[in-house]
Formats: structure tokens, C-alpha cells, sequence
């Protein structure tokens, strides 16, 4: 059989909410197949569609294995996350090409199948418009009336530390709590409650939150402060509070790269890593990546807060790991999220998402609709530029 080769790659940008816009990148073969990937990096897709326009000079006449080379992430590429993205989002692509010429799906190109489904948390933040305590409660009591076991939170907006003398801040800080404590009476002790801070606190307003919501008893506190190398200290310590409280710390959620995994995970600073199918620089990162935390009892919890290809490529990526914990989907985010893909598209239900055999990631995209909400311009999701 006559090895597949690269064509061209396409950026597909479709809108699918005032918030959002969701970048797929389309590898095309030259005997006519396609594999998709997804780049989303809402407020960039400009730079998305010129880096996918430079790429697939490069990429064009390869054969999968030495595209799949051109992907590897490198600690000094000058693209920073626009690029890698891009090449991430290329990856995923490329594996799904590989899939559907073998006839396998991804799960089982990439060696041992850990599981058949995934666990699947939903993630309040971007499909809620009501920011109230009641607001926060109404949407946490949805997402467990549709069957998920876990909900995840972002109670703390305009809130950062380095303004916390302000009293505007101050309030915001107390809402923030307020919106905890009606998400966790909302959904009853039984429910899995993560709170995401986005980097926004201290190490000592991080101990006293966890101290404040000791009895709520959160599933996980995710990325209470900075994770430069001069906090990782300050992270483990946070940790070992938490820990003591029966609470998880979880975080790196933005890298790429093993090498910029390894040392937080050395410090022992959570308890959970998020490593992100778009950024970290494709399958087999993904897959470095959650050995080296397995050999510190860490576990993974994919970060996903995308578009439906990305939450294919990360159930497929969850799906070849030991030490997997749950996977994020946005929940609410568009009605469009079933409705751009044809195929075997991810349909969790019951809070559990079901791999299927379909070959490669089993889906196409629906470019007719893709045609009709163009690109538009969305705010970056977290606008504060001193966060992270």
C-alpha cells in the first residue's frame, strides 16, 4: 500500500458564540482523505490562519512519520503558543490520518488502551451569563441533572492579589466564596466540586480560601498562584494544606513540552496536572508528560476547554494513560458543539464519554455550516494580562 502523504493543511475558523471561536486545522492526503486537528486559541485566530498558512508549505509532499517529526515541541521555537498550537493541532491531525489508514482509532495507534470511557467533569465558566451566587447554583444543579457527577467552577472575577487592598477587590474576593457555597448547596455532598482561581492569589490567600471552603470539601483547588520556578516551592507548601484538608491541588494547564512539566512535578507541587492536547505538542508529549507524573503518584486530568475535536483527541489521549483522573468539557458553552462535526462526535453522557472503533477520530467537519459563522473577533478568555 502506497504510503499517505501530505497535501496541504487548511485553518477552518467557525464562531459559535459571542465568547468563542473554535480553529481546526484540516490535514488533507493527496488520495483525498483528511484528518482533523483543533488550534483553538480564542482571540488569536488570525495568527493561527497565517502560522497553518506557513506550515503547510513546509508540510506539503511528507509522508505522516516525517510530519509527525516536524510537531515535536522545542523549548526555544520562537511561535510561542500560537505556533504550537498549531503544530499540536497538526499532530492530532496527522494521527488521525494514520488511523483511518490502518482502520484503528487513535486510542489504539497510540499502545496500551487503559479504558473504553473517560470520565467527564463539566466546566461552568464560559456558558454561564447569570455570575450571581443563584446563577452559579441554577447552572451547577443543570449540569447534575444531565448526569454529571462533577462541576467546575470560576468564582473569582476582577479578583488578583496584587489589588487586594482595594475594597472592590475585597468584594469580589467575598462573592467569589459566596459563589462556592451556592454551587456546593446547589449540587449536594455527593457532587465532585472543582474551583479554578487562575493564578490570581498568593500563597497566603490561597491557604486562607482553603481554610475559608474546609468545609465544602472541594474535589480539587486548580492554579491558586503563579507557577513560575520561583513559586514552585510556595505551590508544594499550598499543596500539602490542601492535602491536609482532603483537597486536591491541580494546575499546568498552559504548557508545552515535557521539560516544562518536569520540574513542577518534581517540586511536588500538585496532585493533579493539566496537560492541554493543543499545546503540549501532541500525542506523544501528552503521553511523556503523564508517565513522568505517574512516576510521582500524580495524576491527569486533561485540560479541555475547546471545541469538540479537541475533547475527541483528548478522550482518545486519556484513553492511553494509567494514572487518568477525568477529563474537562465545556459545558453549555454552544448548541453548535454537536452540530460541526459529523461522525462519531463526543457525546458524554452520564458524566462518561465512550471511545468508539470508528478509524482515526471517526469525524469530519460540517464545512457548510463552518461556512456560515465565520470568524469573529472574541475576547481573550482570561483578559487580566497579569494572569499566569
Amino acid at each position: 500500500m502506497k504510503p499517505l502523504r501530505i497535501r496541504a493543511i487548511e485553518p477552518w475558523i467557525v464562531n459559535v458564540s459571542d465568547k468563542t471561536n473554535w480553529a481546526f486545522v484540516k490535514a488533507l492526503a493527496e488520495d483525498g482523505r483528511a484528518g482533523l486537528g483543533e488550534a483553538t486559541l480564542s482571540g488569536y485566530e488570525p495568527l493561527i490562519e497565517a502560522c497553518v498558512r506557513r506550515l503547510s508549505g513546509e508540510v506539503k509532499g511528507k509522508g505522516i512519520a516525517e510530519a509527525l517529526a516536524m510537531c515535536v515541541p522545542h523549548s526555544h521555537a520562537r511561535g510561542g503558543p500560537v505556533e504550537q498550537a498549531v503544530k499540536s493541532a497538526l499532530d492530532q491531525a496527522l494521527w488521525d490520518l494514520r488511523g483511518q489508514e490502518v482502520g484503528l482509532p487513535v486510542h489504539e495507534l497510540l499502545g496500551a488502551r487503559h479504558r473504553d470511557s473517560v470520565r467527564v467533569y463539566a466546566n461552568l465558566n464560559r456558558g454561564l451569563s447569570d455570575r450571581s451566587p443563584a446563577g452559579y447554583a441554577g447552572r451547577a444543579r443543570e449540569a447534575v441533572a444531565a448526569g454529571f457527577g462533577a462541576v467546575k467552577i470560576t468564582p473569582f472575577d476582577s479578583v488578583f492579589w496584587q489589588d487586594i487592598s482595594e475594597p472592590a477587590t475585597r468584594k469580589a474576593l467575598a462573592l467569589g466564596v459566596e459563589r462556592i457555597r451556592a454551587s456546593r448547596e446547589a449540587v449536594g455532598a455527593g457532587i465532585d466540586l472543582m474551583v479554578d482561581c487562575h493564578w490570581r492569589f498568593t500563597e497566603a490567600m490561597a491557604v486562607g480560601l482553603l481554610e475559608e471552603t474546609a468545609e465544602i470539601r472541594l474535589f480539587w483547588l486548580e492554579c491558586p498562584i503563579s507557577e513560575s520556578p520561583e513559586n514552585h516551592a510556595a505551590l508544594a507548601r499550598v499543596r500539602a494544606v490542601a492535602n491536609e484538608l482532603g483537597v486536591r491541588l491541580a494546575g499546568e494547564e498552559w504548557q508545552s513540552g515535557l521539560w516544562s512539566y518536569a520540574p513542577i512535578i518534581h517540586a511536588k507541587a500538585y496532585d493533579v496536572v493539566m496537560p492541554d492536547i493543543r499545546y503540549i505538542g501532541g500525542y506523544r508529549e501528552f503521553q511523556a508528560v503523564a508517565r513522568y507524573a505517574a512516576l510521582y503518584g500524580v495524576e491527569v486530568a486533561p485540560h479541555n476547554p475547546g471545541g469538540p475535536v479537541m475533547a475527541l483527541a483528548s478522550a482518545h489521549a486519556a484513553a492511553s494513560i494509567p494514572n487518568f483522573l477525568v477529563l474537562e468539557h465545556m459545558y453549555a458553552e454552544s448548541p453548535l458543539f454537536h452540530e460541526v462535526l459529523k461522525g462519531e462526535a463526543f457525546r458524554p453522557a452520564g458524566g462518561i464519554a465512550r471511545l468508539t472503533s470508528a478509524p482515526g477520530l471517526g469525524v469530519a467537519l460540517n464545512e457548510e455550516l463552518i461556512r456560515e459563522r465565520p470568524y469573529l473577533p472574541v475576547p481573550v478568555p482570561v483578559g487580566d494580562p497579569r494572569l499566569g
